[in-house]
């Protein structure tokens, strides 16, 4: 059998390919095996960094729940054949679902290593120690709760990669992403003249109102003395976007690659702007501090529920204890009282 090497095994978001690139700095894997979904591959995976070998994995999404259980029955088995023969040291997780605890289980790694998707992370985390500690979670529906009592067992030992601050289990450990590959590559580039802007699709998911969502995005890019750039997140529609703040000098673009690869090939700009996109937390650390500020969303302004206002609470919690990112609170964006 071949001396083990490191594997990551992306699925998720393309946060998940920038956390790869920087997780392999500072773990020192030079020419590890990346098994990933052809999305991911198409952002970027061969343009930064080379590998050993790359396996693309498809994961069908169909909307009835049976044909779902047998595409990630299915989705397992392409990841296992990928796998085969392959003697794993440390498997490098962007996600924490069903499938990859599996395969966890089943390879048996040195070490398991779970990347930031985002501040997925932080739930994730939350609800693992939950479990490993017994506790139940009624908040959960029934359904959800049904499911985790069938699926794969918690991985006992876990590494956290992240640039946030998540709840470690008993036998946890944290190793802190701070963004080095990223914020040396982008030092290289020439700095930009301009502001960019996260947007998010907080008015399309029912999140916010639209009519709110749009008022703050204009009362807050009105004002500013350098040029503006609205990058819109994948689930934006450009076209709305453009339509939406027709009335100024924005210039609204669709990023080819995650923010965090922008900043490396187009150069850091004078400040980064946003919501609660978890793409501040990675500019911040590529950026430096007095670069990234987060604009409060109101929980008065969160229409979609308790639980989303909750993770909300979560979010700007951990913003709050990044000295890198400015938590600004500004009722007046919001409009006062407006609802």
């Amino acid at each position: 059998m071949s001396s083990p090497v490191d594997v990551f095994l992306l699925t998720g978001g393309a946060q998940q390919l920038v956390n790869a690139f920087e997780a392999r700095a500072a773990f020192d894997s030079p020419r590890p095996v990346l098994v990933a979904t052809p999305g991911l591959i198409s952002f970027g995976a061969r343009d930064f960094e080379a590998w050993s070998h790359i396996s693309a994995v498809t994961l069908k999404r169909p909307r009835n729940a049976v044909a779902r259980r047998v595409a990630v029955w299915d989705f397992e088995r392409m990841i296992r054949q990928a796998l085969k023969g392959v003697a794993i040291d440390r498997l490098f997780l962007g996600h924490y679902g069903e499938v990859f605890r599996a395969i966890a289980h089943a390879t048996q790694p040195r070490e398991v290593v779970l990347l930031d998707d985002g501040t997925a992370v932080i739930k994730a985390a939350r609800d693992r120690k939950a479990a490993l500690a017994g506790q139940t979670m009624p908040a959960a529906p029934l359904r959800t709760r049904l499911r985790r009592m069938l699926a794969p067992g918690d991985i006992r030992r876990l590494t956290f990669f992240s640039a946030y601050s998540p709840e470690l289990g008993p036998e946890d450990r944290l190793v802190v992403n701070a963004y080095e590959w990223a914020r040396r590559s982008s030092a290289a580039m020439p700095p930009r003249p301009q502001i960019d802007f996260l947007g998010q699709p907080l008015w399309k998911n029912g999140d916010i109102a639209p009519a709110a969502y749009w008022k703050a995005v204009m009362r807050l890019v009105a004002p500013l003395p350098l040029p503006v750039r609205y990058l819109c997140h994948a689930s934006e529609d450009i076209d709305a976007v453009r339509q939406q703040i027709s009335g100024l000098s924005v210039d609204v673009a669709r990023p080819m690659r995650p923010y965090e690869l922008q900043l490396v090939s187009d150069g850091a700009p004078a400040s980064v702007l946003g919501f609660a996109s978890s793409a501040l937390v990675s500019a911040a650390a590529i950026l430096g501090q007095g670069s990234v500020v987060s604009f409060e969303i109101p929980e008065a302004k969160i229409v979609s529920g308790a639980r989303r206002r909750e993770i909300f609470r979560g979010i700007y919690a951990s913003f709050a204890q990044n000295p890198a990112i400015e938590v600004r609170r500004d009722d007046m964006i919001w409009g006062g009282g407006e609802t």
